[in-house]
């Protein structure tokens, strides 16, 4: 049986905001190790340390709110003992952004190995896009009066991440529904496919993800495969892992329960802010992303074989493996968090 880790972010449904009692239900569950984010970083280094080793809960990576911030945050990973460090997302909108981005993850990435961590960089959608096509979506009140003056049709809002501020959530626009070949499927309910939806085991050398692959070094940048996110993309992770042999090392474990195709970022910058500097989003577009967050369905019900996956992860060089969930299917996000937890004993 091999350990199971929980991305802190799991606990964000509006209720859980104290990150210390936050570790203590990890631990209580019976999670082997955590993958911090933002509010963790509040809770001095010391303190922390303490109270894992206290927990028995191993600190295996972060995820630092934005990527000019995972040099800062550097000192804090040594503290902890960690050996990764990652960013969640990068706002890639157009393929200029993509080779840029590649150059920043060598230099972040050789600052971190100097001292002594791994940096990783963990997928949406988006990075299954041809580069070539990447674009960005504007996201501001008036987007589809934006879009439709561009003479672009408007379209579904689907959330990518949101784990911290600048991240990204996503539109299905028609112009980026065939990018590289692959198949994108209606949001629409009429329309949803089901877990038996066949995945593109193809490889692919125009990706997004393949030129970061290509363009960074592989003594400073790993990657964390969101096997979910992959899947949703419609790319089967076994595949990904077994041509990219050696490069990703960490997985998330998160299930998605239908494709959606790979999509081009929103920046959340280009929204307006509340008085604490929180995104405004319109009504239709909560609506639309609390629909699309339900494709985090229950562990066992979504695309990917995780036996499968494990075995070949394990074989290529996967070395931790983080469930994260980002919707409570039962309403209640600890009791799923615990099915969970439950479930991928018996697969990884």
């Amino acid at each position: 049986m091999g350990k199971v880790n929980l991305q802190m972010y799991s606990f964000m449904d509006g209720t859980m905001n104290d990150s210390r009692e936050n570790f203590r239900r990890a631990a209580e569950m019976g999670y082997d190790g955590v993958e911090l984010f933002g509010p963790d970083f509040e809770i001095p280094a010391e303190e922390l340390k303490a109270l894992l080793e206290e927990l028995k809960l191993e600190p295996v990576s972060l995820h630092a709110p934005k990527t000019e911030m995972v040099e800062g945050l550097i000192p804090f990973a040594n503290a902890l003992g960690m050996q990764f460090i990652g960013i969640g997302m990068e706002v890639l909108k157009d393929e200029e952004s993509v080779h840029s981005f590649a150059k920043t993850l060598n230099r972040i990435g050789k600052a971190c190995a100097e001292k002594g961590l791994m940096l990783t960089y963990h997928n949406h959608t988006q990075e299954f896009a041809d580069c070539g096509r990447i674009g960005s979506v504007p996201g501001a009140a008036g987007a589809a009066e934006e879009q439709q003056a561009a003479g672009k049709p408007c379209g579904d809002v689907q959330p990518e991440n949101r784990h911290a501020a600048g991240e990204a959530c996503v539109s299905v626009q028609p112009e980026n529904r065939h990018a590289a070949g692959e198949a994108c499927v209606s949001v629409q309910p009429e329309n949803r496919h089901a877990a038996e939806t066949a995945l593109d085991s193809s490889r692919r050398t125009d990706r997004v993800i393949d030129v970061l692959m290509r363009e960074t070094e592989p003594e400073y940048v790993s990657f964390e495969l969101d096997a979910g996110w992959c899947a949703a993309a419609g790319f089967d992770p076994i595949a990904f892992v077994e041509q990219y042999s050696g490069r990703v090392k960490l997985i998330h474990i998160k299930e998605s329960s239908r494709v959606v195709g790979p999509q081009p970022p929103m920046d959340f910058s280009t929204l307006p802010r509340d008085e604490n500097g929180a995104p405004i989003f319109s009504d239709e577009l909560k609506k639309t992303m609390e629909e699309l967050d339900r494709i985090n369905c229950r562990a066992g019900e979504g695309l990917v074989d995780w036996k499968a996956l494990k075995e070949a992860a394990d074989q290529n060089g996967c070395q931790a493996y983080i469930v994260e969930r980002e919707y409570s299917v039962s309403g209640n996000r600890l009791n799923d968090l615990k099915a969970d937890l439950e479930y991928y004993r018996t697969q990884i």
